[in-house]
């Protein structure tokens, strides 16, 4: 076919075509490339554009070694009018380049890559050499920076440092590369560096304030940032100032974990390449690594941590310009228990580290446990008194109650004190604390009534620990029982106070609730020489006498000689008061005057109107109670509320006849609550008996108790008297005797008869 063509005159570039109409059909045939070389090594004004049958013609020449220089150049040339890549014509310029070296080769090279991925690390090696000889070519020296391996301490060639000088048309992570292999070479060339100090300063800047680290971005920081100069700055280091980079060797790795034992939550970062940049705040962080599976590791795999700013100074900057967020705060703090030392540097790290909810509640007890004890040791210090001020008492309380309460009341923050104790009682604090409390917030009230304060005074009081404040507080305002009362009264005439009040309060609660204590008179006594409401001290000395002579409380010298002048007048007589001091005086025979004897006669001629008979009189000496016919009487008495309904059961035995029956009998109510039945008994016979009473509420049985006459009874000239003693002196087997006192008997029985008859 090509003789026939060739018979006819065909041209040249006319059979090329013809060539790769058939390469187009699908023919791969090595002769169809000689041929097709053939025309072209014979005219190479044959070859003007590169298609891709043309670039397989040239592979095949290259491979067989013939293909020429001028062909190579001539490729190169053609070579910037496709836009596409082909890998076949990036190997015919690249093994054409390492043959002849041409620098269009060369630029052909660089200029045909850029047709497919530019910024591939493999070709690094083009651009490095397009620069080193000087090529000019559109964005050459971007993809030379981008490309570049950032591993590599070669020095930046100047034609790069001075396009980007004014061009700044990379990436920003090409951008702090460069800068910063520019400041690393300062020293070499420090004309560079002054062009691109500027540049580089306001990238650093914008770098700072948008959050950015790495290698490249820490060693701008480190020149432009020596030294941080305002809060704002501060601010923005304070985010970054604790990445570290992570380097894994693992290619199997796809996330690292970094958790810190104080915070709450961990932190996950993505490795990139095998590195990741975490934040890391102490040297007691764990750090975990995470698989494609989800499979966390810690040991088996090998990894390196590099810090890239100078944390230490960069801190000390930010606490100063009032940076306290919770990486700083953690990074000040610390982790461990042994390693919280607070200072007046750290102070506010640990205050807001306290009540930072990013941290646990363990890590935050024990800051606030630290807090307290550096408070309560730097109490002289004013400058923690805003620190006093805010503190949330009951929280710290949870914590160590006595420490904040200390820490408040040494601070002067006596509400919030008060408010802790009132929340979470009294108990572990000490009562010289409380006292300190006590007596700032009673002289706060002016003495005037709370009842919280008042179970405080209380509460100190009944451990021992009080003062004249205490004491006036709880005797003005306080009700305690009349025990504590008698207390009080006495701690306070200790301590030389006024206590006419708490006397006056004393005796209405002694009669409010019916009893009394050892102090009671001497009490009352105080009470009245001072001058004490005269109803006052009227009711008090009716109720003492009721308990005389219903209980058998005794009385003193002073209350007798109160109800001797109540006796007295006649306006204020009292039937329990002449009773009381009637007892008294039975009880105390010898304090009887010429005078007490006629108005005890007085009394008793009253009573004896009135019925009223008792026991106790027969008590009083013989001169007085003669003719009122109590020698022969015994008493049976029961005290009782008055009203009730009281029922005796007696019966009486002799040493001959011991009987079995109980006789019944209601007794009267001789006075208020005291129920009496007279009884004749000799001696010899006992008399014994019971009660029942009956109240509004309830009925219960007395003991049983026996009454008999004594010795005493058998003395004196009354017939009773001698029938008792001949009883006694028959027991005793004493006939003489017996005989002796019978002929006494019949003498006096004689005789009455006899003055009987002359009185007829």
């Amino acid at each position: 076919y090509l003789k026939e063509l060739e018979s006819h005159g065909y041209n040249s570039p006319w059979g090329l075509s013809e060539l790769e109409k058939v390469y187009d059909r699908g023919c791969r045939s090595p002769f169809l490339y000689f041929r097709a070389w053939s025309l072209i090594k014979k005219q190479e004004s044959l070859l003007r554009k590169l298609s891709p049958f043309l670039i397989r013609v040239l592979l095949f020449a290259q491979k067989e070694g013939v293909i020429t220089e001028s062909i190579l150049l001539r490729t190169a040339f053609l070579s910037a009018n496709v836009k596409r890549f082909y890998p076949t014509l990036y190997k015919i310029l690249c093994e054409g380049y390492e043959k002849y070296g041409k620098k269009e080769i060369l630029e052909a090279i660089c200029r045909h890559i850029m047709n497919d991925n530019p910024v591939s690390p493999a070709y690094f090696k083009w651009y490095e050499k397009a620069v080193e000889e000087d090529i000019r070519l559109t964005r050459l020296y971007e993809y030379y920076i981008e490309t570049r391996p950032e591993e590599s301490d070669a020095p930046v060639p100047m034609a790069v440092k001075l396009y980007f000088s004014y061009n700044t048309s990379i990436g920003e992570r090409k951008r702090a590369y460069l800068y910063s292999k520019i400041i690393g070479e300062k020293e070499k060339d420090p004309i560079s560096f002054e062009n691109y100090e500027k540049i580089a300063g306001d990238f650093a800047a914008a770098g700072l304030k948008n959050g950015r680290i790495n290698e490249y971005y820490a060693v701008l920081y480190r020149e432009f940032y020596p030294e941080i100069k305002d809060a704002e700055t501060a601010g923005y280091m304070a985010e970054i100032l604790f990445t570290h980079k992570l380097t894994c060797s693992d290619p199997k790795m796809r996330r690292v974990i970094i958790c810190h034992p104080a915070l709450r939550e961990m932190q996950a970062y993505v490795l990139k390449e095998g590195v990741a940049y975490p934040k890391i705040y102490s040297k007691n962080a764990c750090v975990f690594f995470e698989d494609e599976k989800k499979r966390r590791f810690a040991a088996t795999v090998e990894y390196k941590i590099e810090q890239l700013l100078d944390v230490d100074r960069h801190a000390k900057s930010c606490m100063l310009f009032g940076i306290w967020d919770t990486a700083m705060q953690l990074y000040c703090c610390h982790e461990k228990t042994w390693q919280l030392d607070i200072g007046k540097k750290n102070l506010m790290n640990f205050w807001k580290a306290a009540e930072n909810l990013y941290f646990t509640r363990e890590y935050r007890d024990k800051t606030r446990k630290q807090l307290l004890e550096y408070f309560n040791s730097h109490a002289d210090e004013w400058t923690l008194v805003p620190f006093a001020e805010s503190i949330k008492e009951i929280t710290y309380g949870h914590i160590d109650k006595p420490a904040t309460f200390e820490m408040l009341i040494q601070f002067k923050q006596y509400k919030k004190a008060f408010n802790l104790i009132n929340r979470m009682g009294y108990e572990g604090i000490s009562p010289q604390l409380l006292l300190k409390l006590a007596v700032t917030a009673i002289k706060l009230k002016s003495y005037d009534e709370d009842e919280e304060l008042l179970d405080l005074s209380y509460h100190i009081y009944r451990n021992g620990f009080f003062n004249d404040d205490i004491l006036e507080y709880i005797s003005r305002n306080g009700l305690s029982s009349l025990e504590e009362t008698e207390k009080i009264w006495n701690d306070m005439t200790n301590f030389v106070m006024d206590t006419f009040e708490i006397e006056e309060k004393y005796l209405l609660r002694s009669m409010f609730t019916g009893k009394t204590t050892g102090e009671a008179e001497k009490i009352f006594e105080n009470y009245s020489r001072k001058g004490g409401k005269p109803k006052v001290r009227m009711a008090y000395l009716i109720f003492l006498s009721m308990l005389h002579v219903l209980k058998g409380r005794k009385i003193s010298d002073f209350t007798a000689d109160r109800l001797k002048e109540v006796c007295k007048n006649k306006d204020n007589e009292s039937r329990f008061c002449a009773l009381s001091w009637i007892k008294y005086m039975a009880e105390n025979p010898e304090k009887i005057s010429e005078g007490d004897e006629e108005l005890i006669k007085s009394i008793l001629e009253k009573f004896s109107r009135e019925k009223i008979r008792l026991e106790f009189f027969k008590k009083l000496p013989a001169k007085i109670i003669k003719g009122f016919s109590l020698d022969d009487k015994v008493f049976a008495e029961e005290s009782a509320r008055s009203g009730s309904a009281v029922v005796i059961h007696y019966k009486i035995d002799s040493a001959n006849n011991i009987s079995d029956q109980w006789k019944d009998e209601p007794l009267k109510e001789s006075v208020e609550g005291l129920f009496v039945r007279e009884f004749l008994l000799f001696f010899g016979e006992t008399l014994s008996y019971y009660c029942t009473v009956t109240t509004a509420e309830d009925v219960y049985d007395t003991p049983v108790r026996k009454l008999s006459i004594e010795e005493s009874d058998t003395k004196g000239r009354t017939r009773y008297q001698l029938i008792n003693r001949m009883l006694m002196q028959m027991s005793l087997g004493a006939k003489e005797e017996t005989e002796e006192t019978m002929k006494k008997y019949m003498w006096q029985e004689a005789f009455a008869d006899s003055m009987f008859k002359i009185i007829e």
